[in-house]
């Protein structure tokens, strides 16, 4: 009995330890972004979670803007496509990181670009103004 009591735990600890690692974030900076989007195929949408005046200021290259403060940002959220990759930034973080861990719990293949707008800035990488 000790012995069947032992291999169920051990069982139970190695399906949690999957599962937790199933949920760990993709965390890539700024630099391993850019270099992300030169190999892709074209599957990924860059989600930029500022505001439309934030936005306006500067903004990635073709990246889609859902305001994080819109009183409807879950339900767009849970309203975009499947099919494809989204690397989600703010400012600086705190609103991508929360989005990513949203979108990550509806399903979605998502990374977070860590330092936000402001790293790819930093490091001169190209903006819309």
């Amino acid at each position: 009995m000790k012995q069947k009591s032992m291999v169920f735990f051990l069982l139970l600890w190695a399906g949690t330890v999957c599962l937790s690692l199933a949920a760990v974030l993709k965390h890539y900076s700024a630099e391993e972004v850019r270099q992300f989007l030169m190999k892709t195929d074209g599957h990924v949408v860059l989600l930029d979670v500022r505001t439309p005046e934030e936005y306006e200021q500067a903004h990635l290259t073709g990246s889609t803007l859902l305001d994080y403060h819109d009183e409807d940002f879950e339900q767009n959220l849970a309203a975009l496509p499947r099919d494809v990759t989204y690397i989600v930034f703010c400012a600086t973080g705190y609103r991508s990181i929360r989005t990513a861990r949203m979108l990550q719990d509806m399903g979605y293949e998502v990374i977070h670009m860590d330092g936000g707008i402001e790293e790819w800035k930093r490091l001169r990488f190209p903006v819309v103004e």
